[in-house]
């Protein structure tokens, strides 16, 4: 398994453990999800990004679309909100993905998990203060 998959197959096991025990979002089993739970993937590296859409949609989730910068994401959540969103941390344009999920949380009560390669204290510390429901790194799944 390469390490895009790898990356992939356990993010897709992350979501799967924040959904099921989200009480916001009724009707959600782990390991797999109803036709109702949808995932929205704000990154970036389309290679990454298109592998996890993949993935997601073989464990079941609705994964429409990907966002790749804040105005895309902002887009997205327009007309449906997701039930979780994936945020990677460096996204395209002049937002980050931390920025992006606080615009987002105003307008969508969404899971918020962020995944990022970026791990430094700072930058956790930044995205703590959007109350995200989980933070992981890529190294967590390639090496962990």
């Amino acid at each position: 398994m390469d390490g895009y998959t790898r990356h992939a197959t356990g993010c897709c096991i992350l979501v799967s453990q924040f959904v099921s025990v989200s009480t916001k979002h009724e009707g959600l089993i782990c390991m797999g999800a109803t036709a109702a739970t949808s995932v929205l993937i704000v990154e970036d590296e389309q290679l990454f990004a298109h592998d996890l859409q993949e993935s997601l949609r073989e464990f079941g989730y609705d994964v429409p679309r990907i966002a790749a910068s804040a105005e895309e994401a902002m887009a997205c959540i327009a007309n449906k909100c997701p039930d979780v969103i994936l945020m990677d941390i460096r996204i395209a344009g002049p937002l980050d993905g931390i920025q992006t999920a606080a615009m987002l949380k105003q307008q969508c009560p969404a899971i918020i998990i962020y995944l990022t390669a970026y791990a430094d204290a700072a930058m956790i510390e930044r995205a703590k203060r959007t109350a995200p429901h989980g933070y992981r790194t890529a190294l967590e799944y390639y090496f962990g």
